[in-house]
């Protein structure tokens, strides 16, 4: 894909498909990884995983010229880590009852508005 706010907008995609496909063990999970190290252990590994994961995409940002120029590489990575991450669709889906199609349309712009320059971003409705 060599658009870069094609690419944040599949890091969305990923995000919603990846959340929808756990979402019944996810809540079980968290529960059971305050109480069982080894779980809590996994489930860090996974965040680092997907925090490394996310460099292609910042580092493609960056050399087209697209991120915003008060960011820098690693706080628009950790921005793209958080807002992809999994309590932000836990509370979103789950306990506020958005449609999975809502969250992920928000989620694209709310990415693509944190990390894009203005004049290079397109918004989704």
């Amino acid at each position: 894909m060599t658009d870069p706010v094609a690419r944040l907008r599949q890091a969305a995609r990923i995000a919603r498909q990846v959340y929808d496909s756990e979402r019944k063990e996810f809540d079980i999970l968290r529960k059971a990884g305050v109480v069982i190290p080894e779980l809590a252990a996994i489930e860090q590994e996974k965040e680092n995983g997907r925090y490394e994961g996310q460099a292609h995409t910042i580092s493609f940002l960056v050399q087209s010229r697209h991120m915003l120029p008060q960011l820098t590489e690693k706080e628009a990575r950790d921005v793209l880590w958080t807002l992809t991450g999994r309590d932000i669709y836990r509370m979103l889906v789950v306990e506020r009852g958005w449609s999975s199609d809502r969250y992920e349309k928000w989620l694209s712009n709310a990415i693509v508005a944190a990390l894009v320059t203005a004049k290079r971003s397109r918004k989704i409705g």
